[in-house]
């Protein structure tokens, strides 16, 4: 499997970006894969961009990924960088990826 994305919707700007990578196609990684189009598609509703790494595919992402277990679903942007481990079966897990902390005032 090669790296697959699952493009917003609409045309407009993407404000979210999230990357997940699987060790193949596992069912661990069919079930992260599925869990986390289902959350962001209630979430985001379509505002999102996911991309799908497969690691067998592209082994040189896991030490530039500074990855330490898979699934791993990485928030991109908006910044700072998220990332959940495991197959998204734990409950809370899109609070800590959908929370963006509130810009801070550079003019205080």
């Amino acid at each position: 499997m090669r790296a697959s994305r699952t493009p917003a919707p609409h045309s407009g700007t993407v404000e979210y970006r999230f990357r997940l990578f699987v060790a193949g196609m596992s069912p661990r990684s069919i079930r992260a894969i599925t869990r986390a189009k289902a959350a962001l598609d209630s979430f985001l509703k379509g505002n999102y961009d996911l991309e799908v790494a497969d690691v067998y595919q592209n082994p040189h992402w896991v030490e530039e990924a500074n990855l330490v277990a898979l699934p791993t679903l990485v928030r991109i942007s908006p910044t700072p960088v998220q990332r959940v481990i495991g197959d998204l079966s734990s409950p809370g897990w899109t609070g800590k990826l959908l929370a963006v902390p509130a810009a801070r005032s550079e003019e205080a």
